[in-house]
């Protein structure tokens, strides 16, 4: 599956804001490229934005803000899974009750290959 923003004005085009209520997208077993998407103000226990588990996913030219986690992966949480971030932005995202210190604000990685 693909999604495809196209820019306008040097801005990206598409636009998920949560507005606190929830996360954007929850990946499982699939194969994704997003490109060109802004994830902001999501919500969740693990991975604010978006959740990513057992899945092959290329982020390109994302940007990632102002989102919030209670445990885990303020923006992104990622499990057994390949993902890839090319030209991303990850800023202003918070874990709320990081569990020994390893909630990761930006990211939360578990078993995965993340490549930056």
């Amino acid at each position: 599956m693909s999604i495809l923003a196209v820019p306008f004005d040097g801005q990206h085009a598409t636009e998920f804001n949560c507005i606190g209520g929830s996360r954007a997208l929850n990946i499982i077993s699939a194969d994704v490229l997003l490109h060109g998407l802004t994830f902001m103000e999501g919500w969740a226990t693990q991975g604010g934005a978006l959740s990513i588990q057992g899945s092959t996913v290329n982020l390109e030219t994302c940007s990632f803000k102002n989102n919030t986690a209670d445990v885990t992966g303020g923006a992104l949480s990622v499990s057994s899974s390949f993902v890839s971030l090319v030209d991303c932005n990850i800023t202003e995202n918070v874990v709320l009750n990081s569990i020994k210190g390893n909630g990761g604000g930006g990211m939360s990685i578990q078993n995965s290959t993340v490549l930056l």
